[in-house]
């Protein structure tokens, strides 16, 4: 298996920014997106690139919307591979009539056998996947595919996939506005310590003798970087609960023993639902038939779209502290932890400019977020932060695009702009320094997990200015 080394292992010019004066006419793909990284997946068994086959050798549903909204920025090689990837993903939608018709899965199988656990058979879906979500990240990268080359036939072949997943995800999620995640697994944000007080309620009460098989992951990263056993227990107790439900999703949408409405998978949900909008707004232009329907769908989705706005800023939001909280559904308390996932909601202008001026401090607080190689994924002075540990304090790139992409949707917020561009260079320098790693100790830019890690390479993404993100290569 080629792994690169994890230093400049990329043109000099990719990180140009500016005109295209000195812009190389035809974009070099990051080399993490090579035949090295690319799988089989699925009962289809179609190709696709995984996070970074040393340690995911899989499909991750949000991993393959950022590939796909990187990829789309390379020329017509990067686009067919970006509608590759998203293909591949939706290929192996739970497409069955009944109560699971439209779920995407977190994870798509590998076709041949990996060391890694869970595995196809302990989740027993009957599928060739996981039996839970992720942040709904495609229709955010399929609108930036169709921005970058306005192919109106592909658009109308995943459309209708997409849509069964956003209906899915209402049915089945979605109270009042908010979209619930019922295991720490969906929100992408694994071991955040936003999740420390459910997970030790679970233990004591559910978890504290479930089995753990041994981890792959820990052979492959050092077990210090990585979620700790009792996390584990958890996940594995949740996943077993889920396989007696025989994978219901709607009992388990209202019974899960974890349910949190949490603020970056509800943004994405927020997100998702406006770029779903838009495209079915450029499928009723450019249809003769379908147009009032594809009409309907856009007025239900932006509806959706709204209601989550107004529900996090209602229930998410605590404006003593400026701050976006996760909701505990079970207990029916905040969760006052100050991690990172409680800043991405500027990617789909949850909050108000008000709450954009109390937000924006904790940018600003070297004792929160304002490191000086990035933003870490919990702030520094939380008890529970520790600097290499995954989601407990490390850097990690897909967030800070998030953060930098939502603000520049605050031109008039003098701080904004300056603050994005500042974001920009720091990921641009953590890949120059340690390469394309999984994430980053936010002391020192030391590179941290997965090495070859796909995602990585949004820092070569520059969000524009002062309207609705949009991406170009620097």
């Amino acid at each position: 298996m080629h792994m690169p080394n994890t230093t400049t292992q990329y043109p000099s010019s990719i990180f140009f920014r500016g005109s295209t004066k000195s812009s190389p006419s035809k974009p070099v793909l990051p080399p993490v997106f090579d035949s090295s990284n690319e799988i089989s997946v699925g009962e289809k068994k179609m190709t696709c690139f995984t996070p970074s086959i040393s340690q995911y050798s899989h499909q991750w549903l949000w991993d393959a919307g950022f590939h796909a909204l990187i990829l789309a920025h390379y020329g017509k090689k990067g686009i067919d591979l970006a509608k590759r990837e998203i293909s591949t993903l939706l290929g192996g939608q739970w497409k069955e009539k009944g109560r699971d018709e439209g779920f995407v899965a977190q994870i798509q199988f590998n076709t041949q056998p990996t060391h890694y656990r869970p595995n196809v058979n302990d989740w027993g879906t009957k599928h060739n996947t996981s039996g839970i979500t992720q942040p709904p990240l495609i229709a955010p990268a399929v609108r930036e595919i169709y921005h970058q080359d306005k192919d109106i036939h592909y658009l109308k072949k995943v459309y209708p996939d997409m849509l069964l997943y956003h209906e899915w995800m209402h049915k089945n999620r979605v109270e009042n506005g908010l979209a619930a995640i019922i295991h720490p697994w969906e929100s992408g944000t694994d071991n955040s310590p936003i999740f420390d007080e459910a997970r030790q309620r679970l233990l004591q009460q559910r978890y504290s003798d479930v089995v753990v098989p041994e981890r792959a992951d820990q052979k492959h990263v050092d077990p210090s970087q990585r979620p700790k056993a009792d996390d584990y227990k958890v996940y594995w107790g949740l996943l077993n609960q889920f396989k007696k439900w025989d994978w219901d999703h709607y009992h388990m949408g209202k019974n899960s023993p974890f349910r949190v409405a949490e603020p970056l998978f509800n943004t994405l949900w927020a997100k998702g639902n406006d770029d779903l909008a838009f495209l079915a707004e450029e499928l009723a232009k450019n249809s003769d038939h379908n147009k009032h329907q594809y009409k309907r769908d856009a007025q239900k989705l932006k509806a959706w779209a709204n209601d989550t706005r107004q529900s996090m800023r209602k229930k998410l939001w605590d404006d003593k502290d400026g701050f976006f909280y996760p909701y505990d559904l079970n207990t029916g308390k905040p969760i006052k932890v100050k991690s990172v996932n409680g800043l991405t909601p500027l990617y789909a202008k949850i909050p108000t400019p008000e709450m954009t001026k109390k937000l924006i401090p904790h940018l600003l607080d070297k004792n929160e977020f304002a490191g000086k190689l990035g933003i870490p994924s919990l702030a520094f002075n939380e008890k529970t932060f520790e600097p290499q540990r995954y989601w407990r304090g490390a850097m990690w790139i897909n967030t800070m695009w998030l953060i930098n992409s939502g603000l520049r949707l605050y031109p008039s917020i003098k701080e904004a702009e300056p603050l994005a561009e500042k974001l920009s260079v720091q990921s641009e320098n953590l890949i120059k320094k340690s390469g394309y790693r999984e994430y980053f100790d936010p002391r020192t830019g030391e590179g941290l997990g997965a090495k070859n890690f796909c995602w990585s390479a949004i820092a070569h993404i520059k969000p524009e200015s002062g309207r609705h993100p949009r991406v170009k290569s620097l």
